[in-house]
């Protein structure tokens, strides 16, 4: 069952939107706001004990978004190339140049940081599927039945 396959897990009650209305003010991003997100998520992870696998994957809506953005592989240049786009320009002229909705733009660099404070506790990088939790669901399940 799909149950066998989880080791470990944990829920927050915390999203990228949450994050950006929050925090994210200036259109694009100032440095002072991002600094302030990084913070409020690095208070989430803080002290949590977490097992440290050989790789890890970001699913859903900022991961697919952020794919179009970065790339398949968040890491430490990945992150930074990522954040100096997002920072570079509104979020509409963002938004056309990737061919992403402004609002997902809008919290985009929300979703980066929670998923890099995520990759820095796992410590590894994290994979970027291209779908969301569902079809994650779906191809551990058909993984589990083809074995």
């Amino acid at each position: 069952t799909m149950a066998d396959g989880v080791g470990w897990s944990a829920s927050f009650r915390v999203g990228s939107a949450f994050l950006a209305d929050g925090y994210l003010r200036s259109d694009p991003p100032s440095v002072d706001e991002l600094d302030r997100v990084r913070a409020h998520v690095a208070g989430i992870f803080e002290g949590l004990e977490v097992p440290q696998p050989d790789v890890a994957y970001a699913v859903g809506g900022s991961a697919t978004s952020m794919r179009r953005v970065v790339g398949a592989e968040l890491n430490r240049t990945t992150l930074g190339h990522g954040l100096s786009v997002l920072a570079s320009a509104p979020a509409e002229e963002v938004a056309r140049r990737y061919e992403l909705h402004p609002e997902r733009i809008r919290v985009l660099p929300a979703g980066m940081l929670l998923l890099d404070e995520a990759s820095r506790v796992f410590g590894c990088a994290l994979r970027i599927a291209s779908g969301g939790l569902r079809e994650g669901v779906v191809l551990e399940e058909l993984a589990a039945v083809g074995s």
